[in-house]
């Protein structure tokens, strides 16, 4: 099963961006029908067809400009959906372009994407260009876990509920060797008592480690904070590691 996990792994960068081409297209149609009020007679007026074709290739120009297509779905971040952002933008700016070129230029009568369609499709396209992407990272959470269920299980909770806390959060959540469960964070930062960070909750300062152990049964403390952040907490954190070891 780990072999199989390996190979699908990442999906080829061609299927991503022949997705999201056909998302592109068929996020068009829709435009188009909704702006019909869904009678498809009164979308003869327009050639669909060639305006959603056109968009397309646009948006694979822009792709092409964005790369949005070369992240890894199964990392799926904030980042990769403002580069999405990028791509439906530059994708409309393309076609608004066109239209422009074609009323003053070509002095042609219609549009060949009016812009109420323009808006629609560009919504619709982000939208699900996004949500697929969020569906087959959460795919390949759920095939890891039942393609290795027999990982040893460690509980952790992580001490730093800043960045970094937020980056070794991640990284445990990928580790091959062993199931980490994070059962949240501990910071000495009052402000974020009681709050939630990458769903996992604040519980506190290091005075609250002692009871988690015993209520969640911890077997991990992960000290996660800059090097110019720990100092001031050094004697706090060798009395909680030695009181954990004291507990294990």
């Amino acid at each position: 099963m780990i072999n199989f996990n390996k190979k699908i792994n990442i999906i080829p960068r061609w299927i991503i961006a022949l997705l999201d081409g056909i998302i592109l297209f068929q996020c068009v149609l829709f435009a188009f029908w909704l702006r019909a009020n869904f009678d498809l007679s009164q979308m003869e007026r327009f050639d669909v067809l060639r305006a959603a074709l056109v968009y397309a290739l646009v948006g694979f120009l822009a792709m092409f400009f964005t790369k949005s297509y070369v992240g890894i779905v199964r990392h799926t971040s904030l980042r990769d959906g403002i580069t999405l952002l990028w791509t439906i933008a530059i994708t409309a700016a393309g076609i608004t372009a066109i239209n422009l070129f074609m009323a003053n230029v070509a002095e042609v009568n219609s549009h060949l994407l009016p812009f109420s369609v323009l808006v629609i499709g560009s919504l619709l396209s982000l939208f699900f260009m996004m949500v697929y992407r969020l569906l087959v990272k959460d795919a390949f959470r759920l095939i890891k876990a039942s393609a290795e269920p027999n990982l040893p299980e460690r509980k952790v909770i992580i001490f730093g509920a800043g960045e970094a806390g937020i980056l070794t959060h991640q990284a445990l959540a990928k580790d091959s060797q062993f199931k980490f469960v994070t059962v949240g964070f501990l910071d000495d930062d009052p402000s974020k008592k009681g709050k939630k960070i990458q769903g996992k909750p604040v519980f506190g300062g290091l005075e609250m480690l002692e009871s988690l152990v015993e209520s969640r049964g911890i077997n991990e403390l992960i000290i996660s904070v800059l090097l110019d952040l720990l100092p001031p907490a050094s004697g706090k954190l060798s009395i909680a590691v030695w009181r954990l070891g004291c507990m294990r």
